[in-house]
């Protein structure tokens, strides 16, 4: 704990933690959380920002190190949890070895310090896992009470923590079956099937509740139930819900931001297009299961996989009945589908749940009496597991959210695998560039789409997931064939680029690298050396010349054009067209006007968002901006982005500015939609200047 307190204070910001900070100040104020970024995660890591925070600017370093301290009550009691529980299971020295395992755990370490929901979600979980576990064992009124508050608690930190609650709902039904009593008989004589079932029922409706009650406490009894309609909710899900005979009764017993955060994040799920794996784009079904596999310590991945093998084999669940089933089946369950139904890929986070349950898998393997302890002390055992923590804790301090074991190859591996938040949630976007370039002042930073070419460069993580403007299923960037020759953390990569490289590249079969090669000779305009490389790369083994007819074009093409102003933009556009938008951005001709929304957008590509919109409005201003430009502009400044922080007034003044279209135009629904938003966006961005 007093590392995770030291990790509050120095660990960089995150996107999310000023709207957790925001949203928190607005429910303890008991307004309604009328924004969609209020809704984001449930109330419970909304109170926990303002246990220490309360009062603090959420802008503000100061304020975010003050509310990051109160939020430590979540891992202190995950790890309370999961020790009290394995000690009561497994026996004290189990209890110690999750103790340490919790301690020297990479992900704790990462998410611990932050303003986030994910470790809230993982320590109540835990806790409702512990609750059922002991009400199974021993069924009272009092432990079924904690056992529904803990629930109502789960579903108020993070709406996936729904469906840790249907799973623990699975094994209270799994124990009805296996002869579990919920209310037994004070003799302990078995009641009959019927019986059992029905209080099984009462009981859970005794647990419902329970939760209810601890929903509505955690929005500190400010929100009102759910009165709205099919027609108010936007995600299918909840519309079928709806039109059920009992199920807008059903949603009506809920807080009403809880409806609409549930239906908004429903929306989210639906998005399987955005996430990456490998070198794919689009969310793949293996992601979740890669990313454990990789981003877990292999000493723990080792001894928590020894634990599956050694309880199947022995049958032997533990000291007590139901501590796998309800350790195991929660988390199993929500890898399950967030695999399935690939959806919200944004890191190891999301599946954050399996951790503690590997801890506990461990400590169940070190404890066992095993026979090769005759010649293998205890002692030694201890001090390899002590060793291959405090190795990993080194290798990647204090960068723990770019943990990756030696399965992905470490930071330099892991990124080829999920260039995401798994390597860096651009909390070192700034401060890891500053620190690359105080050790290599010669290094040039490049933006996203920034094409290929020579010398020492730097990129950060989340650009080399770069989609293949060839194939928009596929991930391309130039630098990600060649090794980095120095990194911070899993964030920045620093290359040192030269024709050798690609030389090399291309020898060893790689004939994209004869065009990228081309393409950085055709960025200080050598034609002739574009034209080698190409030659290169269609003599190289089972490569044509038809497969770099393409990128020939383009060299011919911008080496006729000379100095003609007409020649160069029209190759400008032919090199935008491919997705050579650095290139393009180069020739373009700037003056033509009919083309300024096309210099816009790879000004964007190029991540330079800012000159972008000073480009496009300072095109405009002589009153020739069309309704499509304020449209882009004005949905353009409400999104936010690593090179620049949202602008809603000033997408408010370009609105007003207009021109408006007319009633009867088209564009009259979605400017309507618009500036409903930006008029949101601008009156929060109000709102969070002034606290």
């Amino acid at each position: 704990m007093v590392l995770l307190l030291w990790l509050t204070q120095v660990v960089e910001r995150t996107p999310d933690e000023c709207n957790y900070q925001l949203a928190g100040q607005t429910l303890v104020a008991r307004q309604p959380l009328a924004h969609i970024e209020d809704r984001f995660q449930g109330p419970l890591i909304l109170l926990g920002t303002q246990l220490t925070g309360l009062g603090a600017q959420a802008t503000s370093d100061d304020g975010l190190r003050r509310a990051r301290i109160g939020m430590l009550v979540f891992p202190l009691l995950l790890l309370v949890v999961a020790v009290a529980w394995t000690r009561a299971a497994l026996g004290a020295r189990a209890g110690l070895w999750v103790a340490f395992l919790a301690a020297t755990s990479p992900q704790l370490l990462a998410f611990g310090p932050l303003l986030s929901s994910d470790v809230a979600y993982t320590a109540v979980a835990l806790l409702a896992a512990f609750l059922l576990w002991r009400w199974l064992r021993a069924p009272g009124t009092w432990t079924l009470l904690a056992f529904g508050g803990s629930l109502g608690a789960v579903a108020a930190t993070k709406y996936t923590g729904l469906l840790t609650c249907i799973a623990l709902l699975l094994v209270v039904a799994i124990a009805t079956l296996a002869k579990f009593d919920a209310w037994p008989s004070r003799g302990g004589a078995p009641r009959s099937v019927p019986r059992r079932w029905l209080g099984a029922a009462l009981a859970l409706v005794v647990a419902g509740v329970a939760a209810l009650g601890t929903l509505y406490a955690a929005y500190l009894f400010a929100s009102p139930p759910f009165a709205g309609s099919n027609a108010t909710l936007a995600s299918s899900a909840l519309q079928a819900i709806a039109k059920l005979p009992l199920g807008t009764s059903l949603l009506a017993l809920l807080p009403e931001p809880l409806v609409l955060g549930i239906d908004y994040q429903m929306q989210v799920v639906g998005q399987t297009a955005n996430g990456t794996f490998g070198d794919t784009r689009g969310n793949h079904w293996a992601y979740y299961p890669v990313t454990v596999l990789c981003k877990t310590p292999v000493v723990l991945l080792l001894l928590a996989s020894l634990g599956v093998v050694v309880g199947l084999a022995t049958r032997r669940a533990s000291a007590s009945r139901w501590t796998w089933t309800c350790a195991l089946l929660p988390p199993a369950l929500l890898l399950l589908y967030c695999s399935v139904s690939r959806s919200l890929q944004m890191g190891i986070r999301y599946v954050l749940p399996v951790v503690p349950a590997m801890w506990m898998l461990a400590a169940f393997v070190l404890v066992q009496p095993w026979p090769w302890r005759r010649w293998l002390s205890l002692r030694s055992a201890l001090g390899v597991l002590v060793v291959g923590s405090s190795l990993v804790n080194v290798a990647v301090w204090p960068h723990y959210i770019g943990f990756w074991n030696g399965i992905a190859g470490g930071a330099v591996g892991g990124y080829r695998l999920c260039g995401d938040s798994n390597s860096d949630w651009n909390q070192r976007f700034e401060t890891g560039r500053l620190a690359l370039q105080q050790r290599h002042p010669d290094l040039t930073f490049l933006r996203q789409g920034q094409g290929p070419r020579f010398g020492r460069v730097a990129v950060y993580v989340e650009d080399l997931a770069a989609v293949d403007p060839r194939d928009l299923t596929r991930l391309h960037h130039w630098l990600r064939r060649f090794e980095p020759f120095d990194r911070d953390g899993a964030a920045w990569f620093a290359y040192d680029i030269t024709p050798l490289a690609f030389d090399r590249a291309i020898a060893a079969g790689d004939v994209r690298a004869a065009e990228d090669m081309a393409l950085a000779y055709l960025a200080v305009d050598d034609f002739a050396a574009a034209r080698a490389a190409l030659d290169r790369g269609a003599a190289v083994a089972g490569a044509t010349a038809a497969a770099l007819q393409g990128t020939r074009h383009l060299v011919e093409t911008m080496a006729a054009a000379g100095s003609d102003r007409a020649q160069r933009h029209a190759a400008a556009i032919a090199l935008a067209t491919v997705g050579h938008y650095e290139l393009a951005l180069a020739w373009i001709d700037r003056q033509v006007r009919s083309d300024a929304v096309r210099v816009f957008w790879l000004l964007v590509h190029t991540g330079q968002p800012r000159e972008a919109v000073a480009f496009l409005d300072g095109v405009g201003s002589d009153g020739s901006r069309t309704i499509e430009e304020v449209v882009f502009l004005a949905a353009f400044l409400c999104e936010s982005s690593r090179y620049r922080p949202p602008d809603p007034m000033q997408a408010l003044q370009i609105m007003q500015r207009g021109p408006a279209p007319s009633p009867d135009s088209p564009w009259h629904g979605p400017w309507q939609q618009l500036e409903a938003r930006v008029q949101a966006a601008a009156k929060r961005a109000q709102e969070l200047a002034g606290r």
